[in-house]
């Protein structure tokens, strides 16, 4: 498929042992606080972040650590103390999470992780989430309810799920990927440029295209806005 834009009015018309963080640092003003955390790791630990209120930053670096900024937006006075980032680690999976009182403050997670790490999940319930995006295993997941999706698909698991109520989905995914694809949105537009799909099929509820042997399910849904698809060469 070299380019098509759908409209759809549609409804409506990581085996590894983890140690712990290994450094901290601080800095905070009246109105804005700013935390650094880092984590190690050993290769093939997946990665899953939690973070109820903010936005999520997730990307790749050449560093063999878990490497994170939390900034932390108060609405009002006193709330800084009330944030924290709690680590949850197994023999598999490192997994972050912001506990936060998600009416009197916000959280902007920054995360750079290992190339031999892979992300297992990445959640936020109100706020956006920015992502490249390494997968393996049974299952993956980028979903947000209140924001958009921007996202780089360099891997995948054999069932990725990259899901907003209310936000429009960015995608752009590997040449070589092994992938069913399927896209719904019931008020916003599809579209796809780019990719190499053997097989299409619109229909009244969306989009499904076959890249590579489709051996893989790779859905992309959002009750209210657009999904955009496109290739990376990277």
């Amino acid at each position: 498929m070299n380019r098509r834009t759908l409209t759809a009015g549609l409804a409506s018309g990581f085996a590894a042992a983890l140690t712990g963080c290994v450094s901290r640092l601080s800095t905070a003003d009246q109105t804005n606080k700013t935390e650094h955390r880092t984590f190690q790791v050993q290769s093939g630990t997946r990665l899953a972040v939690e973070n109820e209120n903010g936005s999520i930053d997730v990307r790749r670096h050449d560093g063999s650590d878990v490497d994170v900024t939390m900034k932390i937006h108060p609405r009002e006075a006193g709330s800084l103390d009330d944030v924290s980032l709690s680590d949850t680690k197994t023999a598999d999976e490192l997994r972050l999470r912001v506990h936060a009182n998600a009416d009197d403050v916000s959280v902007a997670l920054t995360i750079r992780y290992p190339n031999s790490v892979p992300v297992g999940e990445l959640r936020s319930t109100n706020g956006r989430i920015d992502a490249t995006v390494v997968t393996a295993g049974d299952s993956a997941a980028v979903r947000t309810e209140n924001g958009s999706i921007d996202v780089k698909l360099l891997e995948i698991a054999r069932d990725t799920d990259v899901r907003t109520e209310n936000g429009s989905i960015d995608a752009a995914l590997a040449s070589d990927l092994d992938a069913t694809v399927s896209a719904t949105t019931k008020n916003g537009s599809l579209n796809a440029s780019g990719l190499d799909f053997s097989s299409e099929e619109l229909s009244m509820t969306g989009f499904t295209g076959v890249l590579g042997d489709g051996s893989n399910d790779l859905s992309f849904e959002t009750e209210n806005g657009s999904i955009s698809l496109s290739a990376t060469s990277e």
